[in-house]
């Protein structure tokens, strides 16, 4: 008799000594999982942020661009086209920073912005000619495309700027989400063990 109790002790300890190690390792790998989830979460809002500085120098690259091309119209010169060739390296570099959109909106205003600065550019080649004749109604009408082909490039560059930085608040949030849902969890998995 004392014999079966013990065995029915011992098998009960057993029985709740493997629930506790089960539950334990099920601790553990929630807590991994939420750490993978959270780092890749992480990793999209990293991404977002150096999208939307992209965004920012791309803006910046394209009116130093106009600058240089104001300056050729005035002055061409070798060394100006050779600014303004520069500055048309630094925008498709940045372009292709940019990397693969995250979302079709943002993949609709990428292919905008990168259509209006290809017009822009075609638009300098075909009047480039016009820069040295000095006619004053030539230059309005190379002014007057020029400007066309700047709103359409700023309308763009402004539109995917926008959503970068929606892009980016939004993973902020998530970020945040995530690191108090994870916390929660913690919490309940420490309750659970004691």
């Amino acid at each position: 008799m004392v014999k079966e109790r013990l065995s029915g002790a011992v098998r009960g300890v057993a029985v709740v000594s493997m629930a506790v190690v089960a539950v334990i390792a099920g601790a553990g790998v929630l807590s991994t999982w939420r750490y993978d989830v959270a780092s890749a979460r992480g990793a999209i809002a990293t991404d977002d942020r150096q999208d939307a500085t992209t965004t920012v120098a791309l803006t910046a690259a394209f009116w130093r661009e106009r600058q240089a091309l104001d300056k050729y119209f005035f002055e061409p010169s070798p060394a100006v086209m050779r600014e303004v060739t520069g500055q048309r390296d630094e925008i498709r570099q940045l372009f292709a920073a940019l990397g693969t959109p995250s979302t079709s909106s943002e993949a609709r205003s990428l292919a905008q912005a990168m259509a209006a600065q290809a017009r822009y550019e075609s638009t300098f080649t075909q009047l480039r000619s016009v820069a040295s004749t000095g006619l004053a109604s030539q230059f309005v009408r190379v002014a007057d495309q020029v400007d066309s082909a700047i709103q359409q490039i700023r309308d763009a560059a402004d539109q995917l700027a926008a959503e970068q930085t929606q892009w980016s608040t939004t993973a902020e949030r998530l970020d945040t989400l995530v690191g108090e849902l994870d916390i929660a969890l913690q919490g309940s998995v420490g309750s659970a063990r004691r």
